[in-house]
């Protein structure tokens, strides 16, 4: 799964195995080390939750982003690309987008390992 986090907004993007794995188990979860530290990391994840609509959770070091079961489900099995939610967060509202992770058309295997397959990739 990977990361972006630009301004007041949030991207999440999601392999084959990964949405696999989501949508078995519930969760997937990155850690990225930040320092030699204790502590100096910081971790993401993406749930399924029994909410009514996308969440975002923060404390210290760990972004927890939460799904509907039935939003996941649907995203998981419809040629739908993405989930987007605009959350009231106190303040600017937080962009977030949740992403199927296409292959790069330059890509390499090993960088395109899991990907979905691009739609502009030529045949």
């Amino acid at each position: 799964m990977k990361l972006r986090i630009q301004g007041n907004s949030i991207r999440l993007r999601v392999t084959q195995p990964e949405l696999a794995t989501l949508l078995a188990e519930g969760h997937i979860a990155e850690t990225t080390r930040l320092g030699a530290l204790p502590g100096s990391t910081l971790t993401y994840s993406l749930a399924c939750a029994h909410c009514d609509e996308i969440e975002v959770q923060y404390s210290a070091g760990e972004i927890a982003v939460m799904l509907p079961w039935p939003v996941a489900r649907h995203w998981a099995e419809e040629s739908e690309v993405s989930i987007r939610a605009s959350l009231n967060v106190g303040g600017p509202t937080l962009a977030v987008l949740i992403e199927k992770d296409f292959a790069c058309l330059h890509g390499t295997e090993e960088e395109n390992a899991g990907t979905f397959p691009n739609p502009k990739m030529p045949d």
